[in-house]
């Protein structure tokens, strides 16, 4: 993957992270949407 499709990726988890926000979330969901946060953010960094 390059740079530009890993931010896609990235913006589109944000996206997914917050319409969630905007309803009521459940915990699974929201845990599982913070693993996929930070794991694309090591995956960036590393």
């Amino acid at each position: 993957m390059n740079d530009s499709q890993k931010f896609c990726v990235l913006g589109n988890a944000m996206n997914a992270k917050s319409m969630g926000l905007g309803e009521e979330v459940s915990t699974p969901a929201l845990i599982s949407a913070a693993l996929i946060f930070f794991g694309l953010i090591f995956f960036i960094l590393s």
